[in-house]
């Protein structure tokens, strides 16, 4: 019987433990999968955003790191058009609304003459002009999951708008969203001469630095931030990552000592068979090999579990009626390498003790054992 064939065979022999423990790993490792793909789609999403449109500098209130919490007037876009080396300039109101009976639908208000409106692909239908106040454009899945077609009407909190345009941007919260006439959408949720964003394009990008500092000095209790770093520096995005880890790391320490426990009692178990391995020649570390060969299969079944389980909560969750069209998950190969070398490092450190345990044991004493 060769070495593998009798690790197997020890964990065959206690088929609903072996299950159970694996288990145990594979919620923490279904955490990692879900929380984490979802965090870095999250990220991942903004920053194709923010490459997409060329904004090289992002204005926000001076406490608010997102943009739903910024609240500036809108009349600092005239002064930082003066400003010497500013491009273009656009001016971005963000909220959620309840679209059709639908809660937490992304509505952004842009003024056409700007440059963000311009970015987007109009797949059927036209874009937004200056006189189009009870007009809207709908992302594409937004059109989908709303079942809402080019001439539709859309309840949107207290008016009925029209869907004149339906777009594709390639983002999945811009693809998720509706779009109106910035005007329009400072009467809708009451915020006159209000925007949540101010973007600036520069006429030298490679100038952002100098360009940041220049206009942080003429913009005093406002944050200017460099585009591509906007929600690096988010707390709500960083605090979201590393929840998303905290919490996977509990299921995991959980999922640990459920392993060291089956492994304890699993040696406490066969503690004749050591002594008779033993007595036939089987050195200390060969028997220690055994128990960490044990607790890593362990591991790897709970990775397998966990894997499974992971993809199938972050379809749920992403395909939810609530949020479908708005969180995206970042499922690629190094995830789930990374989940499978924290499954297999939990193995082995929950195999730690056992291995302690079962090399104490004695040929002669384990014999007389019962």
């Amino acid at each position: 019987m060769s070495f593998w064939t009798i690790i197997l065979s020890n964990l065959k022999r206690r088929k609903t433990r072996t299950l159970l423990t694996a288990t145990g790993i594979g919620v923490g490792i279904a955490a990692i999968i879900s929380l984490v793909s979802i965090s870095n789609g999250f990220v991942e999403s903004w920053q194709k955003l923010i490459a997409r449109s060329g904004t090289d500098l992002d204005v926000v209130q001076g406490s608010a790191m997102n943009p739903f919490l910024s609240s500036i007037d809108e009349d600092i876009a005239k002064k930082v058009r003066q400003i010497r080396g500013v491009k273009e300039v656009a001016r971005t109101l963000e909220d959620m609304v309840t679209l059709n009976d639908r809660p937490s639908t992304i509505v952004m208000g842009f003024d056409p003459s700007e440059y963000p409106l311009r970015q987007f692909k109009i797949l059927a239908g036209r874009t937004l002009t200056s006189g189009d106040y009870n007009e809207i454009l709908l992302g594409k899945m937004a059109a989908e999951n709303l079942n809402l077609h080019i001439g539709d009407s859309a309840d949107i909190e207290t008016m009925v708008f029209k869907v004149v345009g339906i777009y594709e941007s390639g983002n999945v919260f811009e693809d998720g969203a509706c779009v109106m006439l910035l005007k329009t959408l400072q009467i809708l949720i009451n915020r006159p001469h209000n925007i949540s964003l101010l973007a600036i394009k520069l006429n030298d990008p490679s100038q952002v630095k100098d360009m940041e500092v220049k206009i942080q000095r003429q913009l005093p209790g406002y944050s200017v931030i460099e585009a591509k770093n906007f929600f690096n520096i988010n707390q709500g995005v960083r605090l979201a990552v590393i929840m998303a880890w905290v919490t996977s790391m509990i299921a995991l320490a959980v999922g640990m000592i459920g392993t060291i426990n089956t492994m304890v009692m699993s040696v406490f178990e066969r503690t004749k068979e050591i002594g008779i391995l033993r007595a036939i020649g089987w050195r200390k570390h060969t028997i220690a090999k055994m128990v960490i060969g044990e607790s890593v299969l362990i591991g790897i079944l709970g990775w397998i579990i966990g894997s499974i389980t992971g993809v199938m909560v972050v379809q749920f969750i992403t395909n939810f009626p609530s949020v479908n069209g708005f969180l995206y998950a970042n499922l690629n190969v190094w995830l789930f390498t990374k989940a499978l070398l924290v499954a297999t490092c939990l193995g082995m450190l929950g195999a730690v003790y056992p291995i302690y345990r079962a090399v104490k044991i004695e040929p002669i004493e384990a014999l007389r054992y019962e």
